[in-house]
């Protein structure tokens, strides 16, 4: 038969065991979307609604080539989605798309034949969203 000392053990480490699967579950669920955008055969073009919770940034990586023209833009019914587009490594972004420019809409000729990484986020709570991407 159980004591309470016993009882009161267990009771903590089932506590402390369900705490550390939730955290392990958050830290894992806290990343966001991470997709390859594709276009439909024939089309130049392709549009993807999507929500990203707030704190969390969705990634969608896109090939092109230097010379091309590429053009995002993202709208949300909360008016707080929000993008940036980065080199493969998200270390540098394309100029009017980088840290702190809360990009909604950006168009320009592509500087290099690489692998673009589009991160959305929200700048306020979370967000949902329909970003369209078009590369010709």
């Amino acid at each position: 038969m159980l004591n309470t000392l016993d009882l009161a053990r267990k009771t903590r480490r089932l506590m402390a065991l369900v705490f550390i699967c939730a955290l392990a579950f958050s830290s894992l669920s806290a990343q966001g979307v991470k997709r390859k955008i594709r276009f439909a055969k024939g089309t130049s073009a392709a549009t993807i609604k999507g929500g990203v919770v707030r704190g969390d940034r969705d990634r969608y990586y896109i090939g092109a080539s230097k010379g091309q023209k590429m053009t995002v833009k993202i709208k949300s019914v909360e008016d707080n989605a929000v993008f940036q587009i980065y080199f493969h490594g998200e270390e540098e972004a394309l100029p009017g798309a980088g840290d702190g420019d809360d990009a909604t809409n950006w168009s320009g000729e592509l500087p290099i034949d690489n692998e673009y990484v589009i991160v959305v986020g929200g700048t306020r709570g979370n967000a949902s969203y329909t970003l369209t991407v078009s590369i010709k």
